[in-house]
């Protein structure tokens, strides 16, 4: 029980010394320090930024609350050191950052910020379906800077040939067929870059060919006609169309046959036309002999054959009267059997 007694005299003389030494001051709170970054740097128009105070801190305490005004009329009140935010307009802003600590002292700091709103790249090229060996025109004339001008267009063709230019149009040529993605970045002045890109596909029409049998064809052979020469470069051949050059009828199809009823040059022409719409043609002349009856050669199997044939009959190879066109079935001699071929021919394919 004498333990309260001694405690209270210990009280007593330190009571005393501080009033004769001074007692030591009790401490008093201290303001907070506000500090913050944001990333990235360099802010675009509806770009997230991310704004970060965890540098900021309050000597004797705790930070309760962040305070931030974008500049831009929003505010907002959080508990966690980051937040983020975009901005819907271009502009300078002025950002500050209020802390308010744990004893409800506050401090602030402010950044000025940049935001820009970045160039449009867009173009057009002519024509839509280009074919190898064709000028294209690309043009860039609607690209808009935002803010400055624009410097600088760089186009990659996608055909391992770029160009950068000032003037907004140029004229690219492709050798080659096939699928192409072309590639616009431009500049401008305020060191903003945009890009747009685009397919291309570049047609090349396909090689039209043929080749026919016989190779000297007579009136009233059939003649066939092959297209299977011909080359898609792309897609695939949908259409041959036939024009014989005689006034008949076209004809349609890889492989075709047709007979002439009167000798003479003609030409044959092949148009080819594949799935990409793409289309060629060849022309090949053909020369048509006369009828292998026709011994006389004036057009017509007649009677006067058969006077050629009957000056030259039951001669041979090697005979006086030897006359080879009147060997029709080309045996060696003339004899009954080509007689027979001349009376069969008599007025058929001759002059229609």
């Amino acid at each position: 029980m004498r333990i309260l007694p001694i405690i209270i005299i210990l009280i007593t003389i330190n009571f005393s010394r501080c009033l004769s030494d001074g007692c030591p001051p009790v401490p008093s709170n201290q303001p907070p320090v506000a500090e913050f970054v944001y990333s990235p740097t360099h802010l675009h128009v509806l770009e997230s930024v991310l704004f970060n105070a965890s540098a900021s801190y309050d000597p004797d305490g705790f930070i309760a609350s962040y305070a931030w005004d974008f500049g831009d009329g929003n505010t907002t009140q959080v508990s966690n050191s980051s937040i983020f935010y975009y901005y819907e307009t271009p502009g300078i802003f002025n950002v500050t950052l209020t802390v308010i600590d744990s004893g409800g002292l506050q401090n602030a700091t402010s950044k000025e910020i940049t935001v820009t709103k970045p160039p449009l790249a867009t173009f057009v090229f002519s024509p839509f379906r280009p074919r190898i060996g064709q000028s294209i025109v690309f043009n860039a004339s609607e690209s808009k800077p935002n803010g400055g001008h624009i410097i600088s267009y760089f186009w990659d063709f996608g055909d391992n040939v770029t160009e950068n230019v000032s003037d907004p149009i140029v004229t690219h040529i492709y050798d080659i067929f096939g699928d192409y993605s072309v590639t616009l970045t431009i500049a401008d002045s305020e060191n903003e870059t945009a890009t747009a890109t685009q397919k291309i596909t570049v047609m090349a029409p396909p090689d039209a060919d043929f080749f026919f049998e016989p190779l000297d064809p007579r009136v009233c052979d059939i003649v066939t006609f092959n297209a299977s020469l011909s080359i898609p470069n792309g897609g695939s051949i949908v259409e041959f169309k036939w024009n014989f050059g005689d006034g008949s009828d076209v004809d349609f199809g890889m492989i075709v046959q047709h007979k002439y009823v009167e000798m003479g040059e003609y030409t044959v022409s092949l148009n080819a036309t594949d799935s990409e719409g793409e289309w060629d043609s060849k022309d090949m002349m053909l020369k048509i002999l006369p009828h292998r009856a026709d011994l006389n050669e004036d057009g017509t199997v007649d009677i006067l054959d058969l006077y050629v044939l009957c000056r030259a009959y039951g001669s041979y190879i090697g005979h006086e009267r030897w006359d080879a066109k009147a060997d029709i079935n080309n045996d060696g001699k003339v004899n009954i059997c080509d007689a027979v071929i001349i009376a069969k021919s008599f007025h058929q394919c001759a002059n229609g």
